[in-house]
């Protein structure tokens, strides 16, 4: 279940490429092999790819309910995230039974400056 999700999302605007906050989100599997009753981590990564400070980042993932978080956030905000920056996050799970999991990609929202 090591794979990595990508992210981007450009807020529709009018403003310049140049002037846009431009955010990438990666999540992976920190633990190999993943074993059903045994914690497992999942890293998070944000990066500002753009040119102005992303604002009100919101990101929100779900896991379902074959999964019991352990630690960690489900929903991780930030003030803002200057251009050129990154954060990272991890949230702890334990599978409640063997088998095979589609987890999908994080819901990520955040504001652009507007002038």
């Amino acid at each position: 279940i090591s794979a990595l999700q990508l992210a981007s999302a450009v807020p529709s605007s009018a403003l310049d490429a140049t002037q846009r906050s431009l955010l990438f989100v990666s999540k992976l599997s920190a633990t190999e092999p993943v074993v059903a009753g045994r914690n497992f981590t999942i890293d998070y990564a944000v990066y500002n790819g753009g040119q102005a400070a992303a604002g009100d980042v919101r990101i929100v993932d779900s896991y379902g309910v074959d999964f019991e978080v352990v630690d960690g956030p489900i929903e991780q905000t930030y003030a803002s995230i200057a251009p050129g920056a990154s954060e990272t996050y991890h949230v702890t799970l334990v599978p409640r039974r063997a088998g095979l999991f589609d987890l999908v990609g994080a819901v990520v929202d955040y504001t652009c400056p507007t002038s």
